[in-house]
């Protein structure tokens, strides 16, 4: 069975002035207080730059062998495209593959088992092959990594995925959105939240343990509106699974997670203390430890990544979870800085830029149809 290759997202992350923050309820400050530390688009981008390659000297650290997903070259900012070439860095295109998944690479497609990859199935029907180095290649929303957390037969899901329409935090790029604000039109709004139940049933067929997790609720603070609150689907920003070196599973969290959408006017049902005893629940089931930081010190710092062989690379910055991890697994790295402004403009943490599979489902990804 062919081992796996590591995949980098391209470097395009949002730094527009308009973009609103939008973040797991519990996580709110630390995200708005580095949005207050620069503001101008190009500051902004900047920080973001050293961030990215501050991963990059991570994955360097761990001699982990990458190649950087160059998709939609165009919205790539030269000074980071050259340094890319510079650094002589692999690269592998993806020139039908929008920026979205072309820079969330984990969100293509996961491979929670050695014989599998479960794909998003925004790709389905653009001539992906059924097998893929000893791959069966099956489409699924679970697919989309964000919301599966995996190590061998276990899977954890978000409880909601796949949203008729695609939610904008950028107010001022979506004026009728804007306008049903102003006018309290809060009923029309909600109507972009509905959600469909993860593929539980398909998942159980296919061999997994699933245990399935609430879906978060974001919070999106708005000048002069207060706050909306919005369904959060991606799990892995609110927790993070890891395989010790026991062979035990283990489930970090955020402190303050939050369930139970009831509006983008309401907040969320359900706090910390409900919503961690639902997590609990799950993991007594699975067989999985849970454990509860006393606070996170960085945005989403429990987005962190495992590899094949049981190494973490992780945000620096947060030392409890760096602790927690550390207690678990062989060797935690850290990044060289911490990863912030990616997380607070582009809401994504390591683990969303970061795709595992085999080096042939790379190849057939540069050339789907589409």
């Amino acid at each position: 069975m062919s081992p796996n290759e590591v995949v980098l997202g391209a470097p395009i992350f949002g730094n527009d002035p308009g973009l609103l923050v939008q973040s797991p309820v519990g996580q709110v400050t630390l995200h708005t207080e580095v949005r207050k530390e620069v503001s101008h688009p190009m500051e902004v981008a900047f920080q973001q730059g050293l961030e990215y390659f501050a991963i990059i000297e991570g994955l360097t650290q761990m001699k982990i062998p990458f190649r950087i997903a160059i998709g939609s070259p165009e919205l790539i900012l030269p000074p980071a495209m050259e340094a890319i070439e510079e650094g002589g860095f692999k690269t592998i295109e993806f020139p039908r593959l929008n920026s979205r998944l072309a820079t969330y690479i984990r969100d293509v497609a996961i491979r929670p088992r050695r014989d599998m990859i479960l794909v998003n199935p925004d790709l389905k029907d653009q001539g992906i092959p059924e097998e893929i180095d000893g791959c069966r290649i099956v489409f699924s929303d679970s697919g989309e990594g964000g919301r599966t957390l995996y190590s061998g037969e276990t899977l954890l899901v978000s409880d909601e995925v796949s949203y008729e329409r695609t939610f904008t935090t950028d107010l001022n790029s979506n004026p009728e959105l804007l306008a049903q604000v102003r006018n309290g039109d809060f009923l029309a709004i909600n109507q972009i939240m509905r959600g469909s139940p993860a593929p539980v049933y398909q998942l159980k067929k296919l061999g997994f343990r699933v245990g399935v997790l609430p879906i978060a609720t974001d919070e999106i603070p708005i000048a002069g509106f207060g706050s909306w609150f919005v369904p959060g689907d991606h799990i892995d920003l609110v927790c993070g699974l890891v395989k010790a070196k026991d062979g035990s599973l283990h489930l970090i969290t955020d402190p303050k997670p939050h369930h139970h959408f009831v509006g983008v006017q309401n907040r969320p049902l359900r706090g910390p203390e409900q919503t961690l005893e639902v997590y609990q629940k799950v993991c007594d089931e699975l067989g999985i430890i849970m454990h509860v930081p006393s606070k996170l010190s960085v945005p989403v710092s429990i987005n962190f990544v495992q590899f094949d062989d049981g190494r973490v690379l992780m945000t620096d910055g947060d030392e409890e979870v760096a602790q927690i991890l550390d207690n678990l697994v062989e060797e935690v790295y850290t990044t060289p800085i911490p990863i912030r402004f990616i997380p607070s403009w582009a809401k994504a943490g390591i683990r969303c830029l970061i795709g595992q599979w085999p080096a042939g489902f790379t190849e057939a990804l540069s050339r789907i149809k589409k």
